[in-house]
């Protein structure tokens, strides 16, 4: 039997000098991981022009290699049963409980009220997604905010299934004022109706077909 591959991809854009050593902290998480049986686990730092190219490009790295994808934002971590716990789970997109972490205070973890997906998003970034499922849906696209949201609801509503994995802990730091999500309630609507009703963008970033062999800075245990 083959092993299953999780890649995790951690994106980072904009003030490298900023971002650059919380991505480091974010790739030391993946270092602790445990590895579950049947199961290998590669981690990777993305760089890109803008958050969703980041994460398209590193997505792409392991495009026809990896089974499953992680996107592990820059300034969030993984506790070390994170991917033992997603693999006990179910589904084609297989969703976390969130522990929301503050000046080094990681607290109880939650579940995001589980709403029908058109009225809301209550899937974080760090939920496992099966590659496949992730390619075959153009990945994420160019948006201000919400593009996780914009990237779960496109698959859904092509036949991916959902499944809860409470085990799974994902850590998100919760201590930036200016996150991307706090956006003028204006600019929220208008996404939120583009998102909610699935009108058209401009393309999305092309996904490249970079070999297996052709990997770079990436560590696999």
């Amino acid at each position: 039997m083959s092993k299953q591959h999780v890649a995790i991809v951690i994106p980072v854009f904009g003030d490298l000098g900023f971002w650059g050593p919380r991505s480091l902290e974010a790739h030391r998480s993946t270092l602790d991981l445990i590895v579950p049986p049947d199961t290998e686990i590669s981690s990777y730092i993305s760089k890109g022009g803008s958050l969703y190219s980041a994460r398209n490009l590193g997505a792409s790295y392991y495009k026809g290699f990896a089974d499953w994808l992680i996107f592990l934002d820059a300034d969030d971590t993984l506790p070390n049963d994170y991917v033992v716990e997603m693999m006990k789970g179910e589904g084609d997109i297989r969703v976390p409980r969130v522990a929301y972490c503050r000046d080094g205070f990681v607290q109880s973890p939650v579940a995001l009220t589980p709403l029908p997906l058109e009225q809301g998003n209550h899937i974080v970034i760090g939920a496992m997604i099966r590659a496949n499922t992730f390619f075959d849906n153009n990945g994420f696209r160019d948006l201000p905010a919400y593009e996780d949201w914009d990237l779960w609801l496109r698959c859904y509503r092509r036949g991916a299934k959902i499944g809860y994995v409470p085990g799974a802990i994902y850590h998100a730091d919760d201590s930036r004022p200016d996150s991307r999500n706090k956006i003028p309630v204006k600019m929220a609507r208008q996404l939120i109706e583009i998102i909610s009703s699935g009108k058209e963008l401009c393309p999305t970033t092309q996904l490249s077909e970079t070999a297996a062999s052709d990997l770079q800075g990436t560590l696999f245990r």
